[in-house]
């Protein structure tokens, strides 16, 4: 891969500027996995002549070498750290048409680095550079156009922009597609075609297309029939991925015997990388373990340590577990 190519996938990951379709924030290595650490050693590991031959043809005009300074000054390498500066080569290199720096400075309004922030002007430099061709771009525009963001809420608009990122090979477009064709929403609504976008995804290892999947085959939706297998296959790999629900729901798997060998060691190992991260229903249920015994005696102190956890997020059955375990050691002494 190209470092023109590398230093666009970076800027999105610094900036995080991915609009999410759900409420809650998220940073782009959640949509982008394994970009923005390589790039960043691939410029730190560039050479004086190699950056000066940057600057050079960046000064000469070169729109490509202008993205790149355009990084070097937002990441501080090389150069004393900037975002005016950033800002500035990005906008030279996005008004000659080049649609990485026009996605870039995208980010750079969406974000309010070293400019005020306008979505306005972000969706602006989005469509451009959707219209050049970067997927990240498309999918931002149709997200844009979904939550109503530096334009009104269209989402037969945004349908039509996830579908080019999606049928151009990016795997979010194509879980937002699929999630669109199943709810029906800016589009006629679809199981089959839900399902084909969800597997898209999910076959280029997006843990939350694979979760998904995991709930259709174990929940029968979209016209499947149950399948425990398939169920727990999706949960799996999602969960080997560190998506916590997944992992919550293998946890699940093991303690129910849903496609997989019952085992409470097992489920109690799941529910652990899930209570670690913070997951209510995960601390609530490993206490539970730890108070019934999990291959052995019960452990009291295990139990109250992470139903206290549970509690202290307001989950309620946490209280109640915590209340029968202190109220029945009492009454034994």
């Amino acid at each position: 891969m190209k470092l023109n190519q590398l230093i666009q996938m970076v800027v999105a990951c610094l900036l995080l500027g991915t609009v999410s379709l759900a409420d809650q924030p998220a940073s782009d290595s959640e949509f982008f996995p394994g970009y923005g650490g390589g790039t960043e050693v691939a410029l730190k590991n560039s050479s004086r002549n190699e950056v000066a031959q940057y600057f050079r043809a960046a000064n000469a005009g070169e729109p490509s070498a202008q993205n790149i300074v355009g990084t070097c000054y937002l990441l501080g390498l090389h150069v004393k750290q900037s975002c005016e500066e950033a800002v500035r080569w990005f906008r030279k290199a996005a008004e000659q048409g080049d649609a990485q720096a026009q996605f870039n400075l995208g980010l750079c309004y969406d974000r309010g680095k070293g400019v005020e922030p306008s979505r306005e002007k972000a969706l602006s430099w989005y469509r451009k550079a959707a219209k050049g061709g970067e997927l990240q771009a498309q999918y931002n525009v149709g997200v844009c156009y979904a939550k109503g963001i530096g334009a009104s809420r269209s989402m037969k608009e945004a349908v039509k922009w996830f579908q080019m990122a999606a049928e151009n090979g990016f795997a979010v477009a194509q879980l937002a597609l699929g999630s669109c064709y199943a709810t029906g929403d800016g589009i006629e609504q679809s199981n089959e075609k839900a399902l084909y976008w969800y597997h898209k995804a999910a076959a280029q290892e997006l843990p939350d297309a694979m979760l998904i999947l995991g709930n259709c085959y174990m929940g029968s939706l979209f016209g499947l029939q149950r399948n425990e297998d398939e169920g727990y296959k999706w949960y799996r790999k999602a969960a080997e991925k560190g998506n916590v629900e997944a992992q919550y729901s293998v946890g699940y798997c093991y303690l129910m015997g849903w496609g997989v060998e019952q085992s409470r060691r097992e489920s109690a190992r799941w529910y652990l990388r899930a209570a670690e991260k913070g997951k209510p229903e995960a601390q609530y249920n490993l206490g539970v373990l730890h108070a019934t015994g999990i291959d052995g005696p019960p452990d009291k102190e295990k139990a109250l340590y992470w139903l206290q956890k549970a509690d202290d997020q307001g989950f309620i059955p946490a209280f109640e577990q915590i209340w029968k375990l202190k109220y029945s050691s009492d009454q034994k002494k």
